[in-house]
């Protein structure tokens, strides 16, 4: 199938920037405004999304390569990540010790102690080897906690490259099967303190499965007003979940729609997915790991200087209802501006991220090409 070797799935990188925006959105709080919305406090679901979008591209690009060597590959992935991870790190890091200073010399504290609970230095190892989220012992929300999805990912990218060069023939029985197998192990033990990780594998392979089911259905076509009903009705299920009010087993049921969606969406053969072609949504997609990984940072500053305005001039404009800070300027409008300018700001701030951190790191990966003996290097890969 060399036509499908090459194929760039534009729609779910569109997905991904989208999906990225609405994380965002979920770590804002400003009274009365659009961040308040119950399908914005549900986006966390989407962080799942990611996973399952990472299994299907990744099975894409690496499934069916003979010949892959972990060397190159492990440092291509190595390098997609890990600079901008490093460099939030240091920069969380130094927010601490910012924060330590304030508190040791202008008596101004923030939303907890510096440098303790989950931010305590000796947390620093694990952040710095990824493996925060794999072990209870660890705490998974520390200094730039939205890495803790980074956690997962890297060491899912090395069980991928042993399911592939041990399972050659029964790859997609493998992968199909630890999917299953750790979503079970989620319904049974949905307090299990491996759940961050069971979750991972579960959406990272059934993304990989779902990937080897399009490979057989890849050449059916249907008339572009069935694809658009299909992703209308797709698109709707995913809102309705994820604004709904929690309940027992959503996280399996957002997993199972999930990854319907991607099989479908794959196809892009409806109204929906033509749409998701355009360069706006495309230009989000690429910048979806910056944006993902920056946006604690600046909503950290953001947030800092309110509260220092409220604590110092005697104002209420960061209050704390029901233990969560909140952003306030009095007027709903107002707040619903500056949401939108502060997102805004943040994909700005991901575009020099994304070419001078992601890019750069990146091309350092690709000091040494990948080869494979059946297929010719991709120009153009999604973004993973």
């Amino acid at each position: 199938m060399p036509e499908l070797s090459h194929k760039r799935f534009e729609v779910l990188d569109s997905f991904r920037g989208i999906s990225a925006i609405c994380v965002v959105v979920f770590h804002l709080h400003f009274v009365g405004s659009f961040t308040e919305w119950s399908f914005f406090r549900g986006s966390y679901l989407f962080v799942e999304f990611f996973f399952v979008l990472s299994g299907f591209v990744l099975a894409h690009g690496y499934g069916m390569k003979e010949g892959l060597k972990f060397t190159p590959y492990i440092k291509a992935r190595f390098y997609r990540i890990y600079p901008l991870h490093l460099t939030m790190l240091m920069v969380m890091f130094g927010f601490e010790i910012a924060k330590l200073l304030a508190f040791e010399f202008a008596g101004i504290t923030f939303n907890d102690i510096p440098f303790t609970g989950s931010n305590h230095p000796i947390q620093l190892i694990p952040d710095l080897l990824l493996i925060q989220s794999w072990f209870p012992a660890t705490a998974n929300g520390s200094f730039n906690y939205p890495a803790w999805s980074i956690s997962i990912e890297f060491y899912l990218y090395i069980i991928l490259f042993v399911t592939i060069s041990l399972c050659k023939q029964q790859r997609t029985l493998l992968w199909a099967s630890i999917s299953l197998a750790t979503l079970a192990l989620l319904t049974l033990f949905p307090q299990s303190p491996h759940r961050v990780p069971l979750t991972g594998l579960a959406c990272f392979f059934g993304g990989a499965s779902i990937y080897m089911l399009y490979r057989q259905l890849h050449a059916i076509k249907v008339s572009y007003v069935v694809a658009t009903l299909f992703e209308c009705l797709a698109l709707l299920a995913i809102i309705a979940l994820v604004q709904s009010d929690p309940f027992t087993y959503r996280m399996q049921l957002a997993i199972v729609l999930f990854l319907a969606a991607v099989l479908l969406f794959a196809f892009e053969q409806g109204a929906l997915s033509q749409l998701l072609k355009h360069r706006p949504f495309l230009r989000l997609g690429e910048l979806s790991y910056s944006i993902y990984m920056i946006h604690v940072a600046l909503i950290f500053v953001f947030t800092s200087v309110f509260i220092v305005f409220n604590r110092k001039f005697i104002l209420d404009i960061a209050p704390t209802i029901n233990g969560q800070r909140y952003i306030t300027l009095g007027d709903d409008h107002i707040n619903n501006l500056v949401a939108l300018l502060l997102v805004v700001t943040i994909t700005i701030c991901a575009r020099w991220s994304h070419k001078h951190i992601e890019l750069r790191g990146q091309r350092l990966g690709k000091s040494q090409p990948i080869q494979s003996t059946t297929q010719p290097k991709t120009p153009r890969q999604n973004q993973i």
